[in-house]
């Protein structure tokens, strides 16, 4: 648990220094499909496939758009980061021990239909970011499949699929991410379809295209939080089902009033048998990505008047509390911003100066610890990588 308010606020630049070191990359190899001087490997599933590339490495990948997109598997505790935003490749994860955490970040699918990432049995940790499907495609299921995963983060990963995201058995948070319809080429589609599972659903931008509601659930428990400038938007009026921005059967749904709600007149925002309740939901996302020597805006959401304490460290596999799912390791150092009160507007947002030192690859994670006079809450996660 946390170290709560009693705690002295460390620097922020001291924690990231006493951090980085944590994260786990032994070696950086690079992988660019041209060869050349500095070139370990030229393509992807060579490099994972190595003996030589081990948990705790990070893979570095440069191609251009037109190199065609590879499939690769693996169970290593890796960190692959795309230069450039290379095509994203076809990905598998079957039985990533506990202990081991692989992070996907930087790429992008340009082919027709979307990519796909299959994640299952993971007893370790698997994070997703800045990935994305921009390609003309259909609503084929499914870009990310989660089953029987034990932590799963994704942050500012967009593409369409019906569903985008699907959760079974398992505990996720979705952080900035945009799912569904995304623009005149792609048909939409159910952002996430969640069964038996906890997912938080942090800063979204959902629009099922034609379908009647963005978000569908059965015996999971979801949590929504975000701002006014997020946003999840049922389908159109008119449609066989009633639009609505959730359908659950069983479970839970609880969202923050401040996340913006697109429906019909006359529309229910949640639909089916599922308990469901209008909060506040603390949680953080970033307003952009981690570039090293840069400063990183997180920004946080806590009922007005609340006191928010935001921390910054290495991250740890998501585990639920009654308080709320913790993704930072709190057996490694992290420090804490100032503590804030927050506005009528719920909204606290901090500056992280990121470290010119830090390489590419480098994975932080924040959160903020909430209390509001009778009631201590942990908010929503975000993992973030540097690029």
């Amino acid at each position: 648990m946390f170290r709560t308010a009693h705690t002295r606020t460390v620097a922020l630049a001291v924690a990231l220094a006493a951090a980085a070191p944590l994260v786990p990359a032994q070696t950086t190899w690079v992988v660019n499909p041209a060869g050349g001087p500095g070139v370990d490997f030229t393509s992807l599933q060579a490099a994972v496939a190595s003996p030589s590339v081990v948990d705790g490495d990070t893979v570095l990948v440069s191609a251009p758009p037109t190199s065609p997109s590879e499939t690769i598997a693996t169970v290593k505790g890796l960190t692959i980061v795309g230069v450039g935003a290379p095509p994203m490749p076809d990905v598998t994860v079957n039985g990533l021990p506990a202990g081991r955490a692989l992070r996907l970040v930087g790429f992008t699918r340009y082919e027709p239909d979307h990519f796909r990432v299959n994640l299952l049995l993971c007893a370790g940790s698997v994070h997703l970011e800045d990935l994305h499907s921009i390609g003309p495609g259909g609503s084929s299921c499914c870009p990310v499949s989660i089953f029987g995963c034990d932590s799963v983060t994704m942050r500012d990963v967009s593409s369409y699929g019906d569903p985008v995201v699907s959760v079974t058995q398992s505990a996720a948070t979705l952080v900035s991410c945009r799912l569904g319809y995304l623009g005149s080429t792609t048909l939409g589609g159910r952002a996430i379809f969640a069964s038996q599972s906890v997912v938080d659903i942090v800063d979204p931008d959902f629009h099922p295209g034609f379908l009647p509601w963005p978000i569908e659930a059965f015996d999971s428990t979801l949590r929504i939080s975000g701002d006014a400038s997020s946003r999840i938007e049922g389908g159109p009026a008119g449609t066989t089902n009633p639009p609505a921005a959730v359908f659950t059967f069983g479970g839970s749904v609880t969202i923050d009033p401040a996340v913006t709600l697109v429906l019909p007149a006359g529309s229910a925002p949640v639909l089916g048998t599922g308990a469901f309740g209008f909060a506040p939901v603390p949680a953080s996302w970033t307003l952009s990505a981690a570039t090293p020597g840069q400063a990183l805006s997180i920004r946080s959401t806590a009922p007005a008047g609340a006191a928010v304490f935001q921390a910054v460290g290495v991250p740890g596999p998501l585990t639920s509390t009654p308080l709320g799912s913790i993704g930072i390791d709190t057996a490694a150092p992290y420090g804490f911003f100032p503590p804030a009160i927050a506005p009528a507007s719920g909204v606290v947002t901090n500056q992280l100066q990121l470290p010119a030192v830090l390489g590419p690859g480098q994975a932080f994670a924040s959160q903020s610890v909430v209390w509001n006079g009778s009631a201590l809450r942990v908010g929503a996660p975000v993992t973030f990588t540097t690029q």
